[in-house]
């Protein structure tokens, strides 16, 4: 379309879009490369919000391409610096939780708890039902990790049954792939299978691939 290639915000949230799409394809890369080019974008513009938002997005690819703490950890920075300077309290809690799943995948599982724990009652408190459902699911990582099965499975199933009242395919397939690996655990092979079978259904017919490998983990 004419003047498609303008620096304008619709195009900045346009370029977001389409990288949240690659990152639930699994298309990593691709991701990164639009989180990038949003980043640019917001920088051109003098956008506070849209260059606190594409940094936070960068964390997540570039955590999962080649993380380098310093880079990660200036990223962060300069997003946490900009969230508290135009007061956006959902987007500070989110930060906090994005550094908790850093942690549990570098073994550090008694941080990742706090983070986690503090993460749920911010989203709780700020009603926000996205991240109440993540939260509860990575609960449920650091729970297993720690040998706490029962506790696993509860926050698994939390995590679940917030991701489908939302109606969120994407973060549902994680859930799903979760669940489905802990009642395999807890010893009920049979409801493992179903899940399963409900993670490969909602995957095929979305064309969603979770870029986290949930079994590692």
């Amino acid at each position: 379309m004419p003047g498609v290639e303008a620096a304008t915000p619709w195009r900045m949230r346009a370029i977001e879009a389409a990288g949240g799409l690659a990152w639930w394809g699994s298309g990593v890369e691709a991701a990164d490369a639009f989180y990038q080019s949003q980043l640019e974008l917001a920088r051109a513009l003098g956008d506070e919000q849209g260059i606190a938002d594409a940094l936070f997005n960068l964390l997540h690819t570039q955590f999962s391409l080649a993380p380098d703490p310093a880079v990660i950890g200036a990223m962060r920075a300069e997003a946490e610096d900009l969230y508290r300077r135009l007061g956006d309290e959902r987007s500070l809690s989110r930060l906090n939780w994005s550094a908790g799943y850093a942690l549990m995948a570098e073994g550090l599982y008694a941080e990742a708890e706090q983070l986690a724990r503090e993460t749920l009652a911010q989203s709780v408190a700020l009603d926000d039902e996205y991240y109440i459902a993540l939260a509860a699911t990575a609960s449920a990582g650091i729970a297993l990790a720690k040998g706490d099965l029962d506790e696993a499975f509860t926050q698994g199933l939390r995590g679940l049954q917030a991701n489908h009242a939302m109606g969120d395919i994407a973060s549902l397939t994680v859930s799903l792939r979760s669940v489905a690996l802990l009642s395999f655990m807890a010893g009920l092979p049979g409801d493992a299978a179903t899940v399963l079978a409900a993670y490969d259904a909602q995957r095929r017919r979305y064309g969603v691939q979770p870029p986290l490998n949930v079994e590692s983990w």
